[in-house]
């Protein structure tokens, strides 16, 4: 048998397979002849919780902002304008209108605001 860069062929590339996947987790079982055998746990990506956090603080504090610079008058006239536009427009001015944490937060940007 050779011992060059591919001398085992395709058993060399099932077992560094093999040995990543136990590197992600395994669990111990006994076979039929009474050996303990490590099997790897199947991957099942987690949720995404922190992105989807990011995203929603992201979009509270861009309202905020948008309130905080706006006076209440303007706001409400360029939601009412949104209302008025097409579908994706009025999904948008729903989403737009105050709320009580994005009020909190243009509060405390905008402190001078009335």
């Amino acid at each position: 048998m050779s011992l060059s860069k591919g001398g085992l062929g395709r058993s060399q590339s099932v077992l560094y397979t093999n040995r990543r996947r136990l590197s992600h987790g395994k669990t111990f079982t006994i076979d039929g002849n009474n050996l303990i055998v490590a099997q790897p746990v199947g991957y099942r990506p987690a949720f995404p919780w922190r992105g989807v956090m990011l995203i929603l603080v992201c979009c509270f504090s861009m309202k905020a902002f948008v309130m905080g610079i706006m006076s209440d008058a303007d706001y409400a006239a360029r939601l009412e304008q949104l209302n008025e536009g097409v579908q994706i427009e009025r999904v948008a001015a729903w989403m737009m209108q105050p709320d009580p944490v994005s009020s909190a937060i243009a509060g405390l940007w905008a402190p001078s605001r009335h």
